[in-house]
C-alpha cells in the first residue's frame, strides 16, 4: 500500500474504480481518466483491500471517487464499511460530498473519521444538518477548496476538527472557476496555479473554531495567501488568531506530542495550526517528553 501525499493521512485506498460522477471542475481524478484513457466504468476493485499496514495508520478510503452517491451498490459498500472492523487498530477516514446518505451508515465504528466537505454556503448548511444525525467519533469539514466566504456564527460542539484549503489545478479550469466565483485570487503555489481564499473567510472560520475549541488544520496550499514559503522556524500569524511553528525533524514521534493539532508536515518540518486557547497546553505536552 503506498504512501498518500494527502497531508493528514498516511495511505489512501480507492475500491471504487472509475469517473467520479460528482464532476467538480477542478478534479485532478477525472483530468487523470482522460489523459491516460483509463476506464470511466464505475466498478469495484477488490485489490485495493489487501496489503494493509501492520502498524496502525490513518487510512483515507476513496481519495477518488465520492463513495457515499447513489450510484455505489450496496454490497460494494457492505464490503468497504467492514473494513474498520477487520483492522480495528487503522483509522479510516471517509470525506463526501453527498451528506445526506451519511445517516445510512450510521453509527460508525469508533475507528472512523467522517467528514463533509464544504465548499460554499449551501454545502456547510447541509454538512451541518448531516453530521449532526449521524455518530461518529470524529466528526470534521473541509473548507477544501474554500470558494467563497462562508457565514459561520459559531461551529457546532460536535466538529471535532476542521481543514481549510485553496482550490488548486490546471490554469484553464481554475480561470473558468474564476468566473463562478470572482472573490478568488490567482496565486502561484510554487510550479502549480491556484485560486486562493481572502485572509478575512480563512479568518473567520479560524476564529469560529478557536471559540469552540476545535483544532484547524490549514493546508500547505494556503501558504501563498499566509506569507509564504518555506515556512520558517517559527512565525506567528495574529491575523488568523493561530500560531504555525515548524519543528525539526518531522517524525511520527513529534506527532505523537501533539495532541491538540493536526500536523502538516512538509519536508523536514511540520506546520501546526493550533488555537491559541490551547497553545499553553501543546506547550506543556512537548516539555513533558
Amino acid at each position: 500500500m503506498p504512501r498518500s501525499k494527502i497531508e493528514w493521512t498516511d495511505y489512501t485506498i480507492n475500491p471504487i474504480k472509475g469517473k467520479c460522477p460528482v464532476a467538480c471542475s477542478y478534479c485532478y481524478a477525472r483530468k487523470m481518466y482522460d489523459r491516460f484513457k483509463w476506464n470511466p466504468e464505475i466498478r469495484f476493485d477488490g485489490n485495493a483491500l489487501v496489503d494493509f499496514p501492520i502498524k496502525p495508520s490513518r487510512i483515507f478510503v476513496g481519495s477518488t471517487m465520492e463513495l457515499f452517491g447513489d450510484w455505489i451498490k450496496p454490497a460494494w459498500m457492505e464490503q468497504i464499511m467492514a473494513l474498520p472492523h477487520n483492522f480495528p487498530q487503522h483509522t479510516f477516514i471517509f470525506l463526501t460530498k453527498q451528506p445526506q446518505n451519511l445517516i445510512k451508515f450510521s453509527p460508525f465504528p469508533d475507528n472512523c473519521w467522517v467528514g463533509v466537505t464544504a465548499t460554499n454556503n449551501q454545502a456547510y448548511r447541509e454538512a451541518i444538518v448531516a453530521l449532526a444525525h449521524i455518530e461518529a467519533k470524529i466528526k470534521f469539514i473541509s473548507f477544501e477548496p474554500l470558494l467563497e466566504n462562508i457565514k459561520i456564527a459559531a461551529l457546532n460542539s460536535f466538529i471535532n476538527w476542521v481543514i481549510i484549503g485553496a482550490c488548486t489545478g490546471q490554469p484553464k479550469e481554475l480561470m473558468e472557476l474564476q468566473k463562478q466565483y470572482p472573490d478568488l485570487e490567482p496565486m502561484r503555489y510554487g510550479k502549480k496555479l491556484t485560486l486562493q481564499p481572502q485572509l478575512e473567510w480563512v479568518r473567520e472560520i479560524v476564529e469560529a473554531a478557536d471559540k469552540a475549541g476545535i483544532p484547524v488544520f490549514l493546508k500547505d496550499n494556503l501558504l501563498p495567501l499566509l506569507g509564504g514559503y518555506p515556512i520558517p522556524k517559527m512565525i506567528t500569524t495574529k491575523d488568523l488568531t493561530q500560531y504555525m511553528i515548524g519543528i525539526k525533524p518531522a517524525n511520527t514521534k513529534d506527532l505523537r506530542l501533539m495532541p491538540n493539532a493536526l500536523a502538516n508536515i512538509h519536508e523536514s518540518y511540520v506546520l501546526l495550526c493550533i488555537p491559541k486557547s490551547q497553545m499553553k497546553k501543546w506547550e506543556q505536552d512537548v516539555d513533558s517528553h
